[in-house]
Protein backbone atom coordinates (compact mmCIF):
# COMPACT_ATOMS: atom_id res chain seq x y z
CA UNK A 1 0.00 0.00 0.00
CA UNK A 2 1.27 3.39 -0.96
CA UNK A 3 2.64 4.55 2.68
CA UNK A 4 0.67 8.29 2.52
CA UNK A 5 -2.57 7.38 1.33
CA UNK A 6 -2.16 4.01 3.77
CA UNK A 7 -1.73 6.28 6.49
CA UNK A 8 -4.52 8.46 5.41
CA UNK A 9 -7.06 5.31 5.26
CA UNK A 10 -5.69 4.58 8.48
CA UNK A 11 -6.46 7.78 10.33
CA UNK A 12 -9.71 8.00 8.67
CA UNK A 13 -10.60 4.91 9.81
CA UNK A 14 -9.90 5.16 13.08
CA UNK A 15 -11.65 8.43 13.35
CA UNK A 16 -15.39 6.78 11.98
CA UNK A 17 -14.51 4.03 14.91
CA UNK A 18 -14.04 6.35 17.54
CA UNK A 19 -17.45 8.59 16.10
CA UNK A 20 -18.74 5.32 16.29
CA UNK A 21 -18.30 4.19 19.26
CA UNK A 22 -19.08 8.05 20.84
CA UNK A 23 -22.11 8.42 19.07
CA UNK A 24 -23.53 5.65 17.19
CA UNK A 25 -23.72 4.29 13.83
CA UNK A 26 -26.26 5.96 11.90
CA UNK A 27 -24.62 9.45 13.49
CA UNK A 28 -24.44 11.59 10.28
CA UNK A 29 -20.54 12.67 11.41
CA UNK A 30 -20.13 8.82 11.91
CA UNK A 31 -22.06 8.12 8.15
CA UNK A 32 -20.19 11.16 6.87
CA UNK A 33 -16.88 9.82 7.86
CA UNK A 34 -17.89 6.17 6.58
CA UNK A 35 -18.35 7.76 2.85
CA UNK A 36 -14.81 9.42 2.86
CA UNK A 37 -13.36 6.14 3.68
CA UNK A 38 -15.07 4.94 1.20
CA UNK A 39 -13.62 8.08 -1.15
CA UNK A 40 -10.48 7.24 0.20
CA UNK A 41 -10.26 3.07 -0.57
CA UNK A 42 -11.93 3.77 -3.57
CA UNK A 43 -9.16 6.43 -4.83
CA UNK A 44 -6.56 4.07 -3.94
CA UNK A 45 -8.07 0.87 -5.24
CA UNK A 46 -8.52 2.90 -9.15
CA UNK A 47 -5.12 4.27 -8.68
CA UNK A 48 -3.80 0.82 -8.07
CA UNK A 49 -5.97 -0.96 -10.89
CA UNK A 50 -4.51 1.90 -13.04
CA UNK A 51 -0.99 1.18 -12.03
CA UNK A 52 -1.54 -2.38 -12.58
CA UNK A 53 -2.54 -1.88 -16.04
CA UNK A 54 0.26 0.02 -17.18
CA UNK A 55 3.10 -2.21 -16.05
Amino acid sequence: MDEPKGIEIEQKREEMINLAHAFGYSNPDTVKASQELDKLMNTFLLEKRTYSSIC
